[in-house]
């Protein structure tokens, strides 16, 4: 079976094998002397070929191949007529892409170099052997066979080049080979100027270094990143933030760099604003945590002094105080302790906010280091109302992960609101685990229990809230948002259920 080219009616699929192809190629003699062209002809036919026609002259060569399919033409290089063999060859092969084999018995040098200018596809020297004609055909289809393919491959890739929205350019020896109309768009030049232009006509002058040590890495065979980010020079001077992807192709069968450009100016310059924001929210943040520190020490130092003078005065009433003179004593006292405390939690719900907060995470057991001594502390004040406190401990010895001292003031502030809005009944603590296996503890009083209108709201600030909240709730708002803070950095999920006057659930959950 023979190896066939196929005409330009019909289509070979990149990879088929032409031997697996029965149909018969056409071939076009060009040939002034009839004997010649006629045992030819015969030879053709023995070896599988068909004659698409017999021409003396190369006019009436390319009026064939513009007429009817021709697979491939075997021309004599000397020729009557206006064109001889060679121009004749050059104008098929150009205009028509049909493979020529060149059929001579000239053999001089100058016609030689003259012929292989154009490329041929093959050469037959006169007289020739059956044998030696079907093998230069055969390598004239296997070699037509892959110009077309390579042509195909390049046509695909300049257009998948041209097409693309990134700018792609080709570089050898640091200077552009090649480069795509989204490049030049990109840099702000004309596309005819680019070729022949060095990399510090695009990219900064402190990333000429970063960027030829990656090609030159990429050209040993070394790793080197995939993506580099850079900054490049727009013509107009402004500057561009990008992101180059180089990688090693072969053009124009040398060895070169291809940089794929992609434009991240607008996302870089996002980001840059966000880094300033970031920066400018930490100075106000350490702003206000110095604001907040000074205030507290000016509202500490005053009351230390009420409290002294308070001392004083009860010691020089020695027992002679007036009831009123002494409840006066107390609430002054009570008050300033009040407004210690107050400040105390100013302080460091205001480290919470600003992340300045010192955490110290370890292993808690929470019976014995935070509910037991807890509910010591509100023993007392939950008599003092006549409520039942108590603790059902369905896992001893249960441990979590967490900084313990905001582990216990986040109870201790459940625990707090538990008794002080609780005026009958009891205040229960379970420790357990829910259906998800999870470490669960329950603070369950029979208070007033609070309105849906405003549970969801009760872990934010009094000013964040989206409605003020009845006056016999009032008192819930900081402890509240900074049970919030502490649930947050010790992965804590919190809870409120609660019934109108039939009472409240928090749960605190240990992830």
């Amino acid at each position: 079976m023979k190896l066939a080219l196929p005409s330009s009616s019909q289509r070979i699929n990149p990879g088929e094998d032409v031997k697996t192809r029965d149909i018969p190629k056409r071939i076009l003699i060009v040939e002034d002397n009839a004997i010649i062209a006629m045992e030819l002809k015969t030879d053709l036919k023995k070896i599988g070929y068909v004659v698409a026609g017999i021409c003396d002259t190369g006019e009436e060569a390319i009026t064939i191949v513009r007429a009817k399919p021709v697979d491939i033409v075997i021309m004599d290089i000397v020729l009557a007529g206006v064109l001889d063999g060679v121009e004749t060859a050059e104008i098929i092969l150009r205009d028509y892409a049909i493979p020529v084999v060149y059929l001579t018995a000239h053999s001089d040098t100058m016609t030689f170099e003259r012929a292989k200018k154009t490329n041929p596809h093959g050469y037959l020297i006169k007289p020739f052997e059956i044998g030696e004609l079907n093998s230069i055909l055969e390598i004239a289809v296997h070699k037509s066979m892959a110009e077309r393919q390579l042509h195909e491959s390049e046509t695909l890739f300049r257009t998948l080049v041209e097409s693309s929205h990134d700018g792609i350019f080709i570089m050898r020896e640091n200077r552009m080979v090649y480069v795509n109309k989204a490049f030049a768009e990109l840099f702000g030049h004309d596309h005819e100027n680019l070729i022949d232009s060095a990399l510090n006509r695009f990219f900064a002058a402190e990333d000429i270094h970063l960027i030829e040590t990656v090609i030159h890495q990429k050209l040993r065979g070394i790793a080197a990143p995939k993506d580099i980010e850079v900054k490049a020079c727009h013509a107009s001077g402004n500057v561009l933030y990008v992101v180059i992807n180089l990688s090693v192709t072969n053009y124009q069968g040398l060895i070169s760099v291809m940089g794929v450009v992609k434009d991240i100016t607008f996302k870089k310059q996002k980001e840059i604003e966000l880094i300033k924001s970031k920066k400018q929210f930490e100075y106000e943040d350490y702003l206000k945590a110095e604001f907040v520190g000074l205030i507290s020490h000016e509202i500490r130092t005053p009351v230390n002094i009420i409290h002294g003078y308070v001392s004083i005065l009860t010691d020089e009433f020695n027992g002679r105080a007036s009831d009123i003179q002494q409840k006066a004593l107390e609430k002054v006292s009570e008050s300033a302790g009040k407004l210690v405390d107050a400040s105390k939690k100013i302080i460091e719900y205001s480290q919470l906010t600003t992340n300045t907060y010192q955490m110290t995470k370890t292993e808690v057991l929470l019976d014995e280091d935070i509910i037991e001594p807890l509910l010591l502390d509100f023993t007392l004040p939950a008599r003092q109302k006549n409520l039942y406190i108590s603790f059902n401990n369905n896992l001893p010895g249960a441990a979590v992960f967490s900084d313990m001292a905001m582990t216990k003031k986040l109870m201790a502030h459940l625990l707090d609101n538990a008794v002080k809005y609780t005026r009958k009944g009891s205040v229960k603590v379970h420790l357990l685990k829910d259906t998800d296996n999870r470490v669960v503890v329950e603070i369950q009083d029979t208070g007033p229990g609070i309105d849906n209108t405003y549970i969801e709201n009760l872990f934010l600030n009094d000013y964040e809230k989206p409605k003020p909240m009845p006056r016999s709730y009032n008192g819930n708002g900081l402890g509240l948002t900074m049970v919030k803070r502490y649930a947050e950095l010790n992965n804590i999920e919190v809870h409120l259920e609660s019934i109108k006057d039939t009472g409240t659930i928090a749960k605190v959950i240990f992830n």
